[in-house]
């Protein structure tokens, strides 16, 4: 059985629709014992058992496997690194070298989009999270139309 995601921007309540009777079941998600980002196990009332996530966002995140590098001011070379999901504000992405990235620290990322167009996309970004080799980054200035790109993409 799948986890349904369920994106949640300012409502702190959403209504959930039973897919197997159709009832509607209403849940405060400030009320939840775990917080975002858990999966809970909702069973309705006619017994259908279904798995929800939440996943609070600014923008949605697409899950992808691009090829891409990275540099890091006053360090010589291009990293090759794999973006494993992208957003409108960020990406994250999955890297093999040995380079010391910390949390603050700003890098320059330029890879194509997998669209018809191939678009080419280079951005300043900020680190914001560090996990095993999986490094997440919210872009912090985008060259030209790459913002208007990439909200075409995500279309």
């Amino acid at each position: 059985m799948d986890a349904m995601t369920i994106n949640i921007t300012d409502k702190n309540s959403i209504d959930l629709l039973c897919s197997k009777c159709g009832s509607a079941k209403r849940i405060n998600i400030s009320q939840m014992p775990n917080g975002i980002g858990r999966a809970y196990k909702i069973t309705c009332k006619c017994t259908h058992s279904f798995t929800i996530l939440f996943n609070r966002r600014k923008h949605r995140r697409k899950r992808c496997s691009l090829i891409a590098t990275y540099s890091v001011k006053n360090v010589f070379g291009d990293n090759i690194i794999t973006i494993t999901n992208l957003s409108r504000g960020g990406l994250a992405f999955n890297r093999s070298d040995n380079n010391q990235l910390k949390i603050n620290d700003r890098i320059t990322i330029r890879f194509n989009l997998d669209n018809a167009q191939g678009d080419l996309i280079e951005s300043t970004a900020i680190i914001r999270n560090i996990l095993q080799d999986t490094v997440y980054v919210q872009f912090e200035e985008m060259r030209g139309r790459m913002q208007t790109t990439l909200g075409f993409y995500f279309l």
